[in-house]
């Protein structure tokens, strides 16, 4: 569904471009992306490099997201290695259980959380400040 919107590239040449909403998975805002339906063909290069900036994802996005896999990677490592080496018991515990899916995926979901948000707030705080 689109809506008429007038673009300030149309208002300085005179004329009224129609613009659809587009949502985008990294758009802040459910508005913030259009996609314009009548385009002159000199234009065209433009659009297509702004178009490919818009699909990049934010740079502290891809930082968060880093850290978050690199988290995600010690926790899962982590408690691994825990059950591996039956360190205080725990993996008697997880056999002798009646159901040990459940108690494992616990362990392994809040050390994965715990390991991620301690990765990401080490990276944010080494940050250096922009000048």
């Amino acid at each position: 569904m689109g809506c008429a919107i007038r673009s300030a590239a149309a208002a300085r040449e005179g004329e009224r471009a129609i613009v659809k909403p587009r949502v985008h998975f990294f758009s802040l805002s459910l508005w913030g992306a259009h996609e314009r339906v009548a385009m002159d063909p000199a234009m065209q290069h433009d659009h297509d490099e702004t178009q490919q900036q818009r699909r990049q994802m934010p740079p502290l996005l891809r930082f968060l997201g880093l850290h978050l896999i690199l988290g995600t990677a010690i926790g899962t490592a982590f408690v691994s290695l825990i059950v591996l080496f039956n360190l205080a018991g725990l993996k008697d515990l997880l056999v002798s259980a009646e159901d040990p899916v459940l108690p494992l995926a616990l362990l392994y979901v809040f050390n994965v959380f715990t390991f991620s948000s301690v990765s990401m707030g080490i990276a944010v705080m080494l940050m250096r400040p922009e000048e």
